[in-house]
């Protein structure tokens, strides 16, 4: 039976007279229950995401008897292959995905982990994925600090005493990593946790698709004692993340409970705490985007601020909120450098000390052309365009892909977007006719225009558009005597 957003809606309106209400006053109106589940603001297309370099192996299971639940995770153990990174000392890095999430949400980025030497622990909080939660705490064990303390019980168990831990959380796992490493403390240690590495993480006050009150209005009604709010809830969570939000709908719907759960639970006052008390010990990596659609930038940032200053901080231009698939490759890297730093270095103070570190500029997955192309752009003469503007590819990758082609003009347009070709087609027949006759003179002109392989044509006019002359410049390519390539840095 299909149940559409309209149709659950109406239900939760009819039994709100006999049942906690669905909808409370406040001094503007009323707020509907369709406001619980945060909204993304438009971003850009999505951006190139490389597969997985193979898959993650069969999930385990680990029951905590004490507490009657189980946590599912995978365990990928290090691989050392010679590799130039191979002088990490071994350490164990621990994923935890936001709410909702499992650890499939770093399936891009564990497998290049494990290929520095890494040990890689993905888990899976109660309530998500596959972990399971004592039926008579359910709501209590899936909340956010209790989900925490569990999964650190969890990790008592699959780590030794001597083992070098590192945390590493995404989204509202930044917020499950800090409350690990603080409950840590507290219990002496008893997991030896090196470090902190939080990417797009949720920070110490709420983002802008956050609704606090709301989430926890939510929270309240997934908890009623009314047979029918307690069975349509769970119904209209799942329903409102993947068809709304565009989460997966491969989950029942009590992991998407459990992310609701875990959002309207979360202390932000109790966050801060945490940060503070891990500050002093515990150094910290964060990265993020600019381009964020679920959380402003000025969240991570004030969290960076925050944390142990020992550590780089990575903003990408973008990648969206998922940067541990779509900047999984800069992230290992970086990541592993971090990691070797922290093991290798024996005192903190003089880096502390050191100047504000600085944010790293942006840096993209965006996958290199195969060897063949590559060896051929170094021979075959192109002609490359890009505009500052475009929404799809940064201009420093355009930019170095013109670097490492053949000598020829660089034109630079202000505006234009991904769709130069259309938009300063005037220009561009003017700069392909010269070339091209160039080319076929080999002449003077040729000559000239192959001296400033950096790039000095820069096109700031704003022009119509005539793909007519553009087409026509294209013909003059296709009817050139030897092989030419045209090439624009800016098409995908």
């Amino acid at each position: 039976m299909i149940i559409s957003t309209r149709t659950v809606h109406r239900l939760l309106l009819r039994v709100s007279i006999s049942s906690p209400p669905l909808y409370y006053q406040q001094q503007r109106g009323f707020v509907s229950l369709l406001n619980v589940i945060p909204r993304a603001t438009p971003s850009a297309p999505r951006e190139h995401r490389a597969p997985p370099p193979t898959p993650l192996p069969a999930p385990r299971q680990l029951r905590l008897h004490h507490d009657n639940c189980s946590i599912e995770y995978v365990d990928l153990p290090p691989i050392r292959n010679g590799n130039q990174d191979s002088d990490i000392p071994r350490a164990t890095i621990v994923v935890l995905h936001g709410a909702p999430g499992t650890y499939h949400d770093f399936r891009h980025l564990a497998p290049l982990l494990q290929q520095l030497g890494l040990r890689v622990l993905g888990v899976n909080l109660p309530g998500s994925g596959g972990s399971e939660a004592d039926d008579k705490r359910y709501f209590e064990q899936i909340s956010a600090v209790p989900s925490a303390r569990l999964t650190l019980r969890a990790l008592q168990e699959l780590c030794t005493p001597d083992e070098k831990v590192f945390l590493m959380g995404h989204s509202f796992g930044a917020h499950t990593a800090l409350n690990i490493a603080a409950l840590n403390l507290d219990d002496s240690g008893v997991v030896d946790v090196k470090g902190l590495v939080l990417l797009a993480p949720a920070g110490c006050r709420p983002h802008r698709v956050l609704r606090p009150k709301e989430t926890a209005l939510a929270v309240d009604l997934l908890r009623s004692s009314n047979a029918v709010v307690a069975r349509a809830m769970p119904l209209a969570a799942k329903l409102l993340y993947t068809k709304m939000l565009g989460f997966s709908s491969d989950f029942p719907a009590s992991h998407y409970v459990a992310g609701i759960v875990r959002a309207g639970t979360t202390d932000f006052q109790v966050i801060t705490n945490h940060v503070r008390a891990t500050k002093a010990s515990t150094p910290s990596f964060l990265a993020w985007s600019t381009r964020d659609e679920y959380m402003e930038e000025a969240i991570p940032e004030e969290l960076a601020a925050l944390c142990h200053p020992f550590g780089p901080r990575i903003a990408f231009t973008g990648g969206g909120h998922n940067i541990q698939k779509t900047r999984a490759d800069v992230l290992a890297r970086e990541v592993g450098v971090w990691i070797r730093d922290v093991l290798l270095c024996r005192d903190f103070e003089d880096e502390v000390r050191s100047p504000q570190i600085q944010v790293l500029p942006c840096c993209s997955s965006t996958p290199p052309p195969p060897k063949r192309q590559r060896e051929a752009l170094t021979h075959i003469p192109a002609f490359s365009a890009l505009a500052k503007d475009d929404v799809h590819i940064e201009e420093e990758i355009s930019l170095k892909v013109s670097k490492e082609s053949h000598p020829g003009p660089r034109s630079t347009f202000d505006k234009g977007g991904h769709t130069v070709q259309k938009i300063r087609a005037d220009k561009l027949a003017v700069e392909l006719k010269l070339w091209v006759f160039g080319l076929i003179s080999g002449g003077p002109r040729w000559s000239a225009i192959a001296g400033r392989p950096e790039g000095a044509v820069q096109c700031t006019s704003t022009g119509t558009s005539t793909t007519d002359k553009f087409l026509t410049a294209l013909k003059l390519v296709q009817c050139c005597s030897r092989t030419v390539a045209c090439t624009s840095t800016s098409t995908v």
